[in-house]
Parts: structure tokens; C-alpha cells; sequence
């Protein structure tokens, strides 16, 4: 199977993640003549942004490879998505500091577990979670319900759940060897292709969306995605 959407799926992303990238390349140049633009705010959401850019361009990678993990990618993608729209939605700093106090307290799981490979980082990170607490900020439901705070509920239950199958063990039965010819196969290439398929397909609308809302910035710095949604739809009406 040679799914034909995909290849033209992977280099309209390719082309969204270089215009990403220029347009952090030309924020930093700005923030580096004009030191203190932005505020804290702004920094959370710059943070989930770049994180979401990174996801994406493993993604792209993955998908180009018609390799079903790029739906692990995607789950990153949209997880962050999530607490970007969040943020986003109100003009505040509040929501950016509880997301913060939410990065903080599960970073703080990990270094508890790992004990002297991340010594450094504990009082630190310690220190930070007391600060927001002293602060007011209250802990973040959980992501579902914040999907739904934020307005984006359907990226939750339509593609985030559908996301978690490759990465845990919901998929399970698509690797296992079937009860007549028993073969040893792993994931089938028609399988994989789809997946990798849907994965980007997800991927560019949340990229779109993303591209969107931080036109809105500080910085004066927009991105024309009129271009982009066109031949996202064209793509995708092809499967019609």
C-alpha cells in the first residue's frame, strides 16, 4: 500500500516546521535587541510552543518513514496543545503558573526516583513548587477535564485517546502473531502506513491551529497560514 496523501501530508509539514522555525529565529534576534518584551506568560507559552515544534519535527521524520510511531510523536503534540490552549485562553498569568506548577511537581516525581542523577535539581525544583503554592496556584484537573476548560475537549476524546493505543498497550493485538500461520511479523507496512498517515494528518491541523492563536503575540511577529489550510483541506478532501 503507497498511501498517496502521505507524501504530500509530509512535505506541507516539512514547510510549516521550517516557517515555525524562522519565526523563532527572528523572535530571538528581536528579543535579543529588546531584552524584557516578554512576560511570563509568554514565556509558557513560547515554552509549550517550541515543545510542540520539536514534537512535530520528529513526526515528520517518523511519518516520512511511514513508521507508526509517529503517533507517539503526536501525543506529545497534543498533549502540549492542550495546555497551550489552556494558557491561551485567558490573558492572565494564572493558568500559565498552574501549568508551570503542574511541570514542576511531575519533574519533581522523577528526580525523587532517580535520586543522585538529578541532585542538583531537587531543591531547586522544590523551591519553585513552594513559590507558586505561596502564590495561590492550585493544581490542574485532570487532561481531559482541561480540554474541555481550555475548548478543545474533542482533540482529547477524538485523537489523544486514539494516540494512547501505540503508546501503551492498547494496540497489543495488532503485533501479535495471528492463531493460524502464527507468523512473526510485528506491525504490518499497511498498518503502519496508516497510522503514520493519521498521525500527520492530526498533526498539521494542530499545527494550524497553533500557528493561529500565536499570531496573537507580543513580538508584532505573524505567520500567513492561509496558504497552509488550503492545501491541508486539498489533501485531505483527496480521500474523499
Amino acid at each position: 500500500m503507497n498511501d498517496a496523501r502521505l507524501p504530500l501530508y509530509v512535505s506541507l509539514a516539512t514547510e510549516m516546521a521550517e516557517q515555525a522555525q524562522l519565526t523563532f529565529d527572528k523572535a530571538t534576534e528581536l528579543l535579543r535587541e529588546n531584552p524584557g518584551l516578554l512576560t511570563f506568560r509568554d514565556r509558557v507559552m513560547i515554552g509549550l510552543t517550541l515543545k510542540m515544534l520539536s514534537a512535530f519535527q520528529a513526526l515528520i521524520e517518523d511519518a516520512g518513514s511511514r513508521r507508526a510511531e509517529a503517533m507517539h510523536h503526536y501525543k506529545t503534540l497534543v498533549e502540549s496543545y492542550i495546555h497551550f490552549q489552556y494558557v491561551a485562553s485567558e490573558a492572565s498569568d494564572r493558568r500559565a503558573a498552574e501549568v508551570l506548577l503542574k511541570a514542576h511537581e511531575h519533574r519533581l516525581l522523577v528526580i525523587q526516583e532517580n535520586g543522585e542523577a538529578f541532585k542538583g535539581e531537587r531543591q531547586f525544583t522544590h523551591e519553585e513548587i513552594v513559590a507558586l503554592k505561596n502564590d495561590g496556584i492550585e493544581r490542574l484537573p485532570t487532561l481531559e477535564v482541561l480540554a474541555t476548560i481550555a475548548g478543545v475537549g474533542p482533540w482529547y476524546s477524538r485523537t489523544y485517546r486514539a494516540a494512547c493505543e501505540p503508546a501503551h498497550i492498547n494496540d497489543l493485538l495488532d503485533f501479535m502473531p495471528d492463531s493460524v500461520e502464527q507468523r512473526l511479523e510485528g506491525l504490518t507496512p499497511v498498518l503502519a502506513e496508516s497510522t503514520a498517515r493519521t498521525a500527520i494528518d492530526w498533526a498539521i491541523a494542530v499545527a494550524l491551529n497553533v500557528f493561529q492563536v500565536a499570531n496573537t503575540n507580543s513580538l508584532g511577529l505573524a505567520l500567513d497560514v492561509t496558504g497552509y489550510q488550503t492545501r491541508y483541506q486539498t489533501i485531505r478532501g483527496a480521500a474523499r
